[in-house]
């Protein structure tokens, strides 16, 4: 058998390679070819969702951490805003107690007042009628002012912690409105975000 060099087709070469059963290796050919290639496709589908199946199982760690990440965050604000809580309710109770702890010195204060006024109108009085002819009314007259001017001494360096003790109120009242505007400005804070 003798093979021309003249153009043939790839079936006219085949079936003069083989003789009568060309056909079935054109066939036969073809269908290796296609399997090869569906072979192939399937290697590349396989690693493909592989692939997929890797970002997918990536994606929902992402999404888990971040939701571990929100709800660390939630915690921590949670437990921030507990304790500005508490410390807030700390300086408001220290805040009532000292007031209601003047308000009783005030009250006693205002008594003791009370009693020594009434005492000294009646020594007065007493006085002013024993006095006229009794020299030592009138040095138990100088004896009593002299222990008014005490109490008046006294009084004045009540007065004098009295202003210190509104300064001391007023001071806390400026620091209640400071926590105040601040507790203001950290809610507008945390809104804008």
């Amino acid at each position: 058998m003798t093979i021309s060099v003249a153009p043939l087709g790839l079936a006219a070469r085949l079936a003069g390679l083989a003789g009568g059963g060309t056909l079935w290796w054109v066939v036969g050919a073809v269908v290796v070819g296609l399997l090869g290639a569906v072979g192939v496709q399937t290697v590349r589908l396989s690693k493909a969702e592989v692939q997929i199946a890797d970002l997918r199982r990536q994606a929902e760690k992402d999404r888990g951490d971040r939701l571990q990440l929100v709800a660390a965050h939630n915690l921590a604000m949670a437990n921030s805003q507990a304790a500005h809580a508490r410390t807030q309710q700390e300086i408001i109770d220290g805040f009532i107690t000292q007031k209601l702890a003047l308000q009783a010195a005030h009250a006693v204060d205002m008594q003791r007042v009370r009693r020594v006024h009434d005492n000294a109108v009646a020594a007065a009085a007493a006085d002013r009628a024993a006095s006229k002819d009794d020299p030592a009314a009138c040095q138990r007259i100088a004896d009593r002012n002299q222990a008014l001017y005490g109490l008046v001494d006294e009084g004045f360096g009540l007065a004098v912690e009295g202003r210190r003790l509104l300064g001391t109120a007023a001071a806390e009242i400026d620091t209640l409105m400071a926590l105040i505007k601040n507790d203001r400005a950290a809610i507008c804070g945390e809104q804008g975000r």
